[in-house]
């Protein structure tokens, strides 16, 4: 496996193999949860870029062709906020961050503008030579994208999942210096098996830790 952190951590008990951090929300550029320091630790090649998607109700888009187009924004200033980051990004895959539940973080109840959202943020990656990831919970994207009525995510795309799981099975986080020996069954998300999983995240659950901790199966 591989080991890294993201966001504002710059924590790595296990490996330093990779690091993920945030460049930005809707369309604002912001790096408050950038750790330069660990995305030069680990070198440009192994550090990635993920951004705070918001939804449909957030730019006031009421019907699809909005909805699509608000995406199509985001992956923009996603695309131009990786370019300037304060440490160089070379990972391609940029992971859009869907956290929340309908009527949160723009989120509409109509879960086909949420959809265009995605589509509109996801074609508009490739369009700029990257490719978007997901962070999500597999309960928040279920809710997000009435997944559970048939919406999933391309085959191929890469998961990073913050669903609470030990390497044991059981719920809750790692130990802060704890290194998991062993990738877990997670959830799948969209229909996709993660690739990359946020085992420990700073949010003041016991056994508390002040970082973000992540292993891999792969660096997609």
């Amino acid at each position: 496996m591989y080991y890294g952190c993201d966001s504002g951590s710059n924590h790595f008990p296990c490996a330093a193999d990779f690091y993920i951090g945030r460049v930005g929300y809707g369309v604002t550029r912001d790096y408050t949860y950038f750790n330069a320091s660990a995305a030069n630790r680990v070198g440009a090649a192994n550090t990635y870029a993920y951004w705070f998607v918001e939804g449909p109700d957030a730019a006031g888009a009421t019907n699809n062709d909005a909805a699509y187009n608000w995406g199509q924004r985001q992956a923009d200033a996603a695309h131009d906020a990786r370019l300037a980051a304060p440490a160089p990004i070379s990972r391609v895959t940029v992971f859009g961050d869907f956290e929340g539940f309908r009527g949160q973080n723009g989120w509409s109840t109509n879960v086909a503008l949420n959809q265009k959202v995605w589509q509109g943020f996801f074609n508009q990656m490739a369009h700029n030579v990257l490719s978007a990831g997901v962070y999500s919970t597999a309960t928040q994207w279920n809710d997000i994208m009435n997944a559970g009525a048939g919406f999933g995510i391309p085959p191929g795309t890469s998961i990073w999942s913050a669903d609470d799981t030990d390497s044991s099975g059981s719920n809750g986080p790692v130990p802060c210096d704890g290194c998991p020996s062993s990738f877990p069954s997670l959830p799948l998300i969209g229909g996709i098996t993660p690739v990359i999983w946020q085992y420990n995240q700073n949010n003041g659950s016991s056994p508390t830790c002040p970082a973000d901790l992540d292993a891999a199966t792969r660096l997609p």
